[in-house]
């Protein structure tokens, strides 16, 4: 979840399955081979909309099999505090997440195959807004010519 909770935090689950989570929570939950943790951001049927705290598009549809359980709390330096809340995003961000999420959380209720094919297709796009927004922000001095 980057910033929110960069890699190798250490954090309290309570576990169980999806059903479990609401929108707003950060479920943890099994990626292929890899353990992750982000935001849910809707409940539909048996499958959680999820999307880090950082990303446009939402990850493909977590299963509620796939999730271990919520984060209950965050250790830091041995202590214990709540887990993030959701944190305030970009005005851009702002803008297009009713879409973004709208459209996936519709397209779940159709079938997860489309909800995956929609995401995919979002995941795309921030792949290339990324590379656009690197690219512009390079800075390539010019070479005057002589006379």
């Amino acid at each position: 979840m980057g910033a929110s909770l960069p890699d190798g935090t250490l954090v309290r689950v309570a576990l169980g399955d999806g059903a479990a989570c609401a929108p707003g929570d950060v479920v943890v939950f099994r990626q292929q081979e890899e353990i992750v943790a982000h935001r849910a951001l809707a409940c539909v049927g048996d499958y959680l909309v999820t999307r880090g705290d950082a990303r446009l598009a939402p990850d493909q549809p977590v299963s509620f099999a796939r999730v271990l359980g919520r984060v209950t709390s965050v250790v830091a330096a041995g202590n214990t505090i709540e887990p993030p809340g959701v944190p305030r995003r970009r005005w851009p961000l702002r803008v297009t997440d009713p879409f973004t999420i709208g459209v996936a959380t519709l397209a779940l209720h159709i079938s997860p195959g489309l909800a995956r094919r929609w995401i995919h297709v979002l995941a795309w796009l921030e792949r290339g807004f990324l590379t656009l927004a690197s690219t512009a922000r390079r800075h390539v001095p010019r070479v005057r010519g002589t006379r």
